[in-house]
């Protein structure tokens, strides 16, 4: 009788336990069932491998599930995440409210390190990224290296264009600008950027350089 009685007793405690700790277990972050992402701290051990990430900065992929909105962006297990356009990204919650603020047909570049080097991911709403089937990254922005921006282009009413310039500063950090007009509005913000010292010499020749081939693909009467 007193066995059964300690038997009883303790499976009862046991299911008493169990509630308290599924009361008590933090809830899994918004990001990790809408992206399909795992992320955590940059470990000592990795980041002292990684001489241009500030202390404390960047966010470690652990885990990407097949067929997610990580995967689909293109993210990778072991990238780190530095930043979202020019917001350093803290947690991934930070990066799952940026895309749902993206307008159709707007893009964002998303910062990270990948095999030592620094990348850019461009990373769109889901809807955006369905409809023009956005690729892996191909602007590499290698601290250090040769100059290189990333030039996105959007059409607006009136043979208009909205385009947005991202770069890395010598400092390492993301740089954005949005310039709107036509090719001859944008050719004198580029310019007056230039001028004002907002944008380094040699950027501002690459921005030229890019907004020189789009002069001669742009149509009569869109300058």
């Amino acid at each position: 009788m007193h066995d059964r009685r300690f038997v009883l007793a303790f499976s009862v405690w046991l299911m008493l336990a169990g509630a308290v700790v599924a009361q008590t277990a933090p809830a899994s972050p918004r990001y990790e069932s809408a992206l399909g992402l795992k992320l955590v701290p940059v470990p000592d051990a990795v980041a002292a491998h990684l001489p241009d990430l500030k202390a404390g900065q960047g966010l470690l992929v652990e885990q990407v599930a097949g067929n997610s909105r990580a995967a689909e962006i293109g993210l990778k297990k072991h990238d780190v995440l530095i930043a979202i356009g020019t917001s350093a990204l803290r947690d991934g919650n930070e990066l799952l409210d940026k895309l749902a603020t993206l307008q159709p047909g707007e893009r964002e570049l998303l910062q990270i390190i990948r095999g030592g080097k620094t990348s850019a991911l461009s990373i769109a709403n889901a809807a955006t990224a369905a409809e023009i089937n956005l690729a892996p990254p191909k602007s590499l922005f290698k601290p250090g290296g040769p100059p290189a921006v990333s030039v996105e282009m959007k059409p607006l009413t009136g043979g208009a264009m909205e385009i947005t310039l991202f770069y890395l500063s010598q400092s390492n950090k993301m740089q954005r600008h949005v310039l709107n007009g036509n090719v001859d509005q944008i050719e004198r913000q580029v310019a007056d950027l230039a001028r004002e010292g907002r944008m380094p010499d040699n950027i501002h020749d690459l921005v030229a350089l890019a907004l020189q081939r789009l002069r001669t693909r742009t149509p009569v009467g869109h300058k």
